[in-house]
């Protein structure tokens, strides 16, 4: 194998930087999520590298490291700033499989005393969940706070 591919990023990673460190997911379908900095951000794999769009967070762009960890750089950031790495921390779990499948996110159908709803759990950078019965800006989260 030559050069990284999807499944060598996927999953969850620790990014440091010079003002500490986040836990990020690289999720499949292009889609790239921090709970801590949610915004509708992207990655993607271009000539071996990996670039992500994280909206008002900045851009990032990443290259293999050792393993599966990552090294690279912000752009438009000061020298002394612009350093970036990952540690990878571990696949998807299986209910994130489940809800985020090919990267679009998955539908369900709710059933309830009254009917049923259909719902989404999207895999975006946001964790939309949408319910076209009940519309709104709703989030899912898979932490039990």
């Amino acid at each position: 194998r030559v050069g990284l591919h999807e499944s060598d990023v996927i999953g969850w990673h620790i990014m440091y930087w010079p003002g500490g460190q986040l836990k990020v997911c690289f999720r499949p379908g292009g889609n790239f999520f921090c709970a801590d900095h949610q915004a509708a951000s992207t990655w993607r794999l271009v000539d071996g590298e990996i670039l992500i769009d994280w909206q008002s967070y900045g851009r990032i762009v990443l290259a293999a490291g050792e393993g599966k960890n990552l090294v690279g750089c912000a752009l438009h950031q000061a020298d002394s700033k612009k350093w970036r790495k990952t540690l990878y921390h571990g696949a998807l779990s299986p209910v994130e499989k489940l809800l985020f499948g090919d990267g679009e996110g998955t539908e369900w159908e709710f059933k309830h005393p009254g009917g049923s709803a259909s719902v989404e759990f999207r895999c975006d950078g946001e964790n939309h969940f949408v319910c076209d019965m009940h519309p709104g800006d709703a989030h899912w989260s898979l932490d039990k706070k």
